[in-house]
């Protein structure tokens, strides 16, 4: 945690020092307070996140149950993460039943934990693929399948993924905190889930599948 909230308080320190010298130039003091809110923004995320995942681990994650059709999560999600998929020329494909997903859920932790692995589907997918989202009603289980058509997770990091702040060698050239994947598993798993993670043995790019009680 040390480690990465350096870089923002040292971007955030050194546009405070060069606006104190620009005495004269109220233009670099407006740009300083943009770039500090900026990175203090960074912090935050970071630091929010990491009470998330503590709060879920220890159990005390609190979360708004309610009916909800997962489907129109799904959908909407779709709809934004397109916009992002667009601009790398990849494709995000639903694959939803015509009946409603109902499922006693916390829905915006829901919109959290699908909007993750969306985004990093979206990121490691090359130019050209598609990213797979599918819902379905399996039993007394609701079932979240994403997969990309990328490169997939090395072997070597699959086991640790789920670990807080690691990024495995392919992500560090990736904007990101190496958090996002603990959430996912911390909210799952409050909401009495399982997450998992693989390699299509055809495509080779990355599968999650979220399991949540009905």
């Amino acid at each position: 945690v040390a480690h990465d909230m350096r870089t923002p308080m040292t971007r955030f320190r050194g546009a405070a020092e060069l606006a104190l010298r620009s005495a004269e130039n109220p233009s670099r003091w407006k740009e300083a307070l943009e770039e500090g809110i900026e990175e203090s923004d960074k912090l935050l995320r970071m630091m929010n996140t990491i009470l998330d995942i503590a709060e879920a681990e220890a159990g005390s994650l609190r979360l708004r149950f309610q009916e909800t059709n997962a489907g129109e999560i799904l959908q909407d999600l779709t709809e934004l993460y397109s916009l992002l998929a667009e601009e790398k020329d990849v494709r995000i494909h639903l694959d939803l039943p015509n009946s409603p997903l109902w499922i006693h859920t916390d829905p915006d932790r829901l919109r959290q934990v699908v909007g993750n692995l969306l985004d990093n589907a979206v990121k490691y997918s090359p130019p050209g693929k598609s990213v797979l989202l599918k819902g379905v009603l399996q039993a007394d289980s609701l079932l979240i399948r994403v997969e990309d058509e990328g490169e997939g997770i090395p072997p070597q990091d699959l086991p640790h993924i789920w670990n807080r702040l690691y990024r495995g060698e392919k992500a560090r050239s990736k904007p990101g905190l190496g958090l996002g994947l603990s959430l996912v598993k911390a909210i799952v798993e409050a909401h009495g889930g399982s997450v998992h993670a693989s390699n299509n043995p055809v495509t080779g790019g990355a599968v999650f599948e979220v399991r949540l009680p009905v």
